[in-house]
């Protein structure tokens, strides 16, 4: 079993890593393009899950860096769910503080192919999507119960429903399907 998870990880590990890398460079353009406004002057309300919550996660850290708070009053609430970036308080922290309403962690610790990839790829021993985050401004809520034995692969089908449990609207939540 310890070889077989041992391969598994190692043909993951790939594809995972790009993921990754490309979430990052999105979330890069996607504040970038927050900061010239190109919305317009309204605060946005950001939702993804796994690489697209990452991709969000990178885009908060960018606004919050922004000189002169630059970055501040354009996002409303960030919904992340299986986030699979490190559940550093500090980076959480600064990442609230771009945030003017609600930053929601969604984590769901029996999530075992975010925990094989997420653990493998970035050799941190916590992970948002697995766990709540220990700052007290942001809100921690276990979604495991909505993903049930599939976990991580169940978000694209759940997503819709978790984030209007959360209290997103409907008429917020773009894209995505609810299967049973």
């Amino acid at each position: 079993l310890p070889a077989m998870l041992y391969t598994a990880a190692g043909a993951i590990d790939n594809p995972w890593s790009l993921s990754m890398a490309r979430a990052d460079k999105a979330g890069r353009i996607l504040a970038n393009l927050l900061l010239e406004r190109e919305h317009g002057h309204r605060p946005v309300i950001l939702m993804g899950w796994s690489t697209g919550a990452r991709m969000i996660f990178t885009c908060l850290e960018i606004l919050a860096a922004a000189p002169d708070g630059a970055g501040q009053g354009i996002v409303d609430s960030a919904f992340l769910l299986g986030c699979p970036v490190e559940a550093d308080e500090q980076r959480w922290g600064a990442a609230l503080g771009i945030v003017a309403d609600r930053l929601v962690n969604g984590y769901a610790p029996g999530d075992w192919l975010l925990s094989l990839v997420s653990r493998a790829s970035l050799s941190v021993s916590s992970i948002a999507g697995l766990t709540p985050i220990p700052h007290s401004g942001v809100e921690n809520v276990h979604v495991g119960a909505y993903l049930g034995a599939k976990g991580h692969l169940k978000y694209s089908t759940r997503a819709r429903r978790i984030f209007e449990a959360l209290g997103v609207s409907g008429s917020s939540i773009a894209g995505g399907h609810d299967k049973a």
